[in-house]
């Protein structure tokens, strides 16, 4: 069976093209140039400190933190955690590929912060120490 539409009242079988308007072209010099984008380069707070030693690792894992020197992305910050076996890391994909290689189950790679400052509100060590006393380090600093 072959199904047959009703076409409606209003249709046309050879419907009249739209007229468009063509706009007017503008030359380069007639447009406002739009603000360069800026590349982002993390916080533009240099007085920040890196968090070197990240609390929240397991038991023999550590991590490094350097501070680029050169090229164009001089200033930026690489975080490396290291297995207790020395085995370096650069990222949680290669944390992650790693214990799916060794078939590691005790550990999440999602726990793992490359992040140079902390992502997970860790605090610097001698900050850490300051609030465990109950103080701050602002105040402690000049003895307020």
């Amino acid at each position: 069976f072959r199904h047959i539409q009703a076409k409606p009242s209003n249709f046309q079988e050879n419907p009249v093209p739209l007229q468009v308007k063509p706009k007017p072209k503008a030359s380069f010099g007639d447009l406002p140039l739009p603000a360069p984008r800026k590349r982002y380069c993390g916080s533009q707070n240099e007085d920040r400190e890196p968090l070197y030693v990240d609390p929240t690792l397991p038991n023999g894992w550590s991590r490094s933190v350097s501070q680029r020197k050169t090229g164009a992305s001089a200033g930026s910050w690489d975080t490396y955690i290291h297995a207790p076996n020395g085995k370096r890391f650069r990222s949680r994909m290669e944390i992650k590929r790693h214990f799916e290689k060794t078939g590691e189950t005790a550990y999440n790679w999602q726990d793992f912060d490359f992040n140079p400052f902390g992502s997970k509100g860790q605090l610097l060590p001698e900050k850490a120490e300051t609030s465990l006393m109950g103080g701050s380090a602002v105040t402690d600093e000049y003895n307020i």
